[in-house]
């Protein structure tokens, strides 16, 4: 039995999920909420703009996070209900057919994600990929009440800690990993079988040199 990690963003989904967020969130939640979001963003990008793409990337996603703040539990799964039935097109069918394969072959599967836990869950049970587990960024609650704010973003080194706690003990002799991009440089260098999934030019030279497969 093998140990499957697979990313999300641009692997078994094809969009970006910051993306489908600002097109349904700001056309759907009312206007204080938008004005609150829009602040957010703006203030990551005039601040953060020369540290590169991922910060602003990242500072982006917790300013749209602030969109949630006094939501009930119930009030927050409604919203990515709706995110689920925007983005389920997007599924990508080759890397859900891997997924079917290692299940069939009594492989365990793990996604692993930057995107906000409750969207991935909602994901996997709408699309009925066969994944045995879900660790994506968790969106934090103070009892039944969203406080807007995220916990670590489930990136780069941090996909290998939630995989290496995921392995715990177990004596596993095969892993794999499906990701599109260089920063999931650290999960691919983890384990024993890495897959990249439509790599950018600018990696792909990169992993043409590992040697490493690759799905187009």
């Amino acid at each position: 039995m093998a140990y499957v990690a697979v990313d999300f963003d641009g692997t078994l989904f094809q969009g970006n999920p910051l993306a489908l967020m600002l097109k349904v969130g700001l056309t759907q939640f009312p206007l204080h909420r938008r004005l609150r979001i829009y602040k957010g963003m703006s203030q990551a990008v005039i601040i953060n703009y020369r540290k590169g793409s991922y910060v602003v990337r990242t500072e982006l996603f917790r300013a749209f996070a602030q969109g949630f703040r006094g939501l009930t539990r119930g009030e927050v799964e409604a919203f990515f209900v709706r995110l689920v039935d925007h983005g389920v097109e997007q599924l990508d069918r080759e890397i859900l057919e891997r997924i079917q394969s290692h299940h069939q072959s009594g492989d365990r599967v793990i996604l692993l994600s930057g995107a906000l836990h409750p969207f991935l869950e909602l994901f996997v049970a709408r699309t009925g990929a066969p994944i045995d587990e879900v660790r994506g960024t968790e969106l934090l609650f103070e009892g039944e009440i969203c406080t807007g704010e995220i916990g670590v973003i489930n990136h780069g080194e941090e996909k290998v800690r939630h995989f290496q706690a995921w392995l715990q003990e177990t004596e596993v002799k095969e892993t794999w990993a499906y990701a599109d991009s260089a920063s999931d440089l650290p999960l691919f260098e983890f384990v024993s079988r890495p897959v990249v999934v439509r790599p950018k030019a600018e990696f792909r030279t990169h992993v043409e040199e590992r040697g490493w497969p690759i799905i187009q």
